[in-house]
């Protein structure tokens, strides 16, 4: 009897120095502290990763004046760009390419957003509308790997300019783009294996839109509903393979959702609260056919917003977000594992004192980077976007 006691506590001590030893290898701090800036100085939004065994990528917007102010234009001329990096060092590997240029004020211009397709190919793809016209197309430039990933068909004649967010993923060697449909109440999609303009009644506005694969020939679209967080499946051709699904719980407020892959289902974190009570991340799992399943993640007393996630090791998750309120924000990463935050990995990202923005995850399959934007002190500062290598997997 004695014996198996002491073999008990010797395991419960074994198990207890193996769980401490592996908290403090899976913290989630950033390899170089503070990152290094992946914008050029100029400053930049909308800041987008993807990370694949060919490479890793960084993309973003820049608005400034345009050179030609005599004409009176009031809105500033915006630009796109992507910028690679190494994936060990974390050293640019050449300086931001232009993805797009608006050569004009009636060129509106959405995006840009990355799609990465099975070959880890990466593309950044960016749709236009013509005001007056209302000719609308989206173009897919390849920024990681060689070679074309297809052309982004159909380009088409809308009803008017859709002002709305794009959402893109990579289904097997295809992309699939999602934008609010410009006739207003719905969805069009674009895609390099879709033929036809795909128009998608759905019940209110289209707001804040993700997209991630579901196998090898469909996806999951994700967007902010009436009722929630919605969800529906879409094949790569954007044929319609389901009904709304609603991921939220009930009597909630919602943010803005982030949907990962998981092979033949979904993981979509998003904040949420209900009342009064502070923003809290929420991460709900779907199989399509299947209930949703629910997870609050104790990140602490502070609001939480702007989840990002990643796979990660163990069958967990990486999450990124944005913590506090106003102008003392602070973006952090940790792992997920078993529904809660795993002692130990949770890291800041952001510098101290600075302002942080919306932060984005990736993994190549063997590591995880971030990307986060910082606003500086000052009056004018600009928004500069910093990217990283993670500590953890």
């Amino acid at each position: 009897m004695m014996s198996s006691r002491v073999a008990v506590s010797v395991s419960v001590l074994l198990a207890v120095v193996a769980i401490g030893a592996r908290a403090e290898a899976q913290t989630c701090a950033p390899h170089v502290p503070g990152g290094v800036v992946a914008t050029e100085g100029r400053g930049g939004i909308g800041a987008r990763l993807a990370a694949t065994s060919q490479g890793l990528v960084v993309s973003w917007a820049e608005q400034r004046p345009w050179a030609n102010r005599s004409r009176g234009w009031p809105d500033p001329q915006t630009f796109h760009y992507a910028r690679s990096f190494d994936r060990a060092t974390m050293a640019a590997t050449a300086p931001a390419v232009a993805t797009f240029t608006q050569s004009g004020p009636e060129v509106r211009p959405q995006g840009p957003v990355l799609g990465a397709v099975s070959d880890g190919r990466v593309a950044s793809v960016t749709c236009t509308c013509v005001a007056g016209s209302a000719r609308i197309g989206c173009v897919a430039r390849t920024v990681i790997g060689v070679g074309d990933v297809g052309r982004m068909r159909p380009d088409g004649q809308g009803a008017g300019c859709s002002s709305g967010t794009l959402a893109a993923t990579g289904i097997g060697p295809h992309l699939l783009v999602s934008m609010p449909d410009p006739a207003g109440g719905g969805l069009a999609l674009y895609g390099t294996a879709v033929r036809a303009w795909q128009g998608v009644e759905m019940q209110g506005e289209v707001e804040a839109p993700a997209i991630a694969a579901l196998g090898p020939e469909q996806a999951v679209f994700v967007r902010r509903a009436p009722g929630g967080i919605e969800a529906r499946v879409f094949d790569v051709r954007g044929n319609g393979r389901s009904a709304p699904t609603i991921l939220s719980t009930r009597g909630s407020q919602v943010g803005a959702p982030f949907a990962l892959s998981l092979g033949d289902s979904v993981a979509v974190a998003f904040a949420q609260r209900r009342g009064r009570s502070a923003w809290k991340i929420h991460i709900a799992r779907w199989r399509p056919g299947t209930s949703p399943t629910h997870e609050d993640i104790d990140t602490g007393a502070l609001p939480a917003m702007g989840p990002s996630l990643a796979p990660s090791t163990a069958n967990c998750l990486a999450l990124s977000w944005t913590e506090g309120a106003g102008r003392a924000t602070v973006a952090r990463v940790g792992r997920v594992c078993n529904g809660a935050l795993e002692a130990g990995s949770v890291a800041q990202l952001s510098r101290p004192g600075v302002e942080a923005g919306d932060s984005e995850i990736a993994s190549d399959g063997e590591r995880l980077y971030a990307v986060w934007q910082e606003i500086a002190a000052g009056r004018g500062a600009r928004a500069e976007l910093r990217v990283a290598r993670l500590g953890c997997r």
